[in-house]
This record gives structure tokens, sequence and C-alpha cells, in this order.
């Protein structure tokens, strides 16, 4: 079984991954950011650029390179994990968890929402729920949900505190939505 048929849907996210990131730094000049971001983007200090798309859309738009190398690189860990145990919870997982995890920006007066990381840290949840019904043979090439679990609750709090309470609400949201 190869590659591209065995994990089909985490591919061709991680091509519009790429292929968004790579259009928008071909395109951007200097420290403006194209229009390609603020189409993808979400928030109210987005230039007034209608579209119901965006709110899927912004998944897929990231803000610098390492926020598109740690979420492409979570991605694709965990994405792989999923939809080699469960291949139909991949997509409707990271769209809708993404999409509602994202919307505790809305109490944010001046945030820009962009990134997949609520359908990332739902990716993670569904992840911790699903390693209990692995094979104990497949157990010991992954990472240990206590582990795991201690790392992403010392990341929010860390986030939370230093960085963006909103970005970490939406963290957290995303883990939360996988449990349900």
């Amino acid at each position: 079984m190869t590659f591209l048929t065995r994990f089909p849907f985490t591919i061709v996210f991680v091509c519009f991954f790429v292929a968004n990131f790579s259009l928008n730094i071909y395109l951007s000049t200097g420290y403006h950011i194209h229009d390609l971001f603020q189409i993808g983007a979400m928030g109210p200090m987005v230039e007034g650029i209608p579209g119901s798309w965006r709110v899927v859309s912004h998944l897929f738009v990231h803000a610098n390179f390492i926020h598109f190398f740690l979420n492409l690189g979570i991605f694709i860990y965990f994405a792989a994990v999923v939809e080699g145990f469960a291949r139909i919870l991949l997509v409707p997982l990271f769209l809708i968890s993404g999409t509602l995890a994202s919307f505790t920006y809305l109490w944010s007066e001046n945030a820009v929402w962009v990134g997949s990381s609520g359908g990332v840290f739902a990716l993670i949840g569904a992840y911790i729920v699903l390693y209990r019904r692995f094979e104990e043979s497949y157990k010991l090439r992954l990472v240990n949900p206590l582990v795991l679990g201690c790392i992403v609750v010392f990341t929010i709090i860390l986030q939370a505190v230093f960085d963006s309470f909103w970005s970490a609400g939406c963290h957290l949201a995303g883990l939360l939505l996988a449990q349900l």
C-alpha cells in the first residue's frame, strides 16, 4: 500500500497548506501581507473584503514561516495517525472543529484569525481518545497520550500567559471539541 493511497486526505490538506503559503510568499512584497492572506483571514481587522468562505479558508492561511512549519509538522503526524485508524473521521473533525474553535476569537476586538491550530488540536484530542484502541505493537511507536497531554496543557498555559489568551482559547476549544 503506497503512502498516497494510505493517507489521501492528509496529503491533500498538506498540498493546500503548502500551495497557499507558497503563493502568499511568492506574491508578497516586503513586509506587506498579500491579498491571499487578507482574502483567507477572518476577523474585524481584515480590510472589509466580504466572503463567507473565510469561515473555513482561514484554516489554510498562516501568518509566517514558523506558524506554518509548526502547524504543518504537527498536522502531518496526528492527521496520518487519525486517518490511518479512522479515515472517515479526519476531514469533518479537522474542518468542523477548526472552524468552531476559531470562534473563540469573536470576543477579541482586534484579532485576525489565521492558521489551522484549532483543527490540529482537534486531531491531537482525537489521537488521545483513539490511543486506547490502538494495537499494543502500534502503541510502541507512538507518543504516550499522558506525555502529550502534559505538553499540550503546558503549551496552552504558556501561550495564554505570554502570547495570546484568544489563541490559547482556540487551541483548548479544538482539543475539547474532539472529545465530543
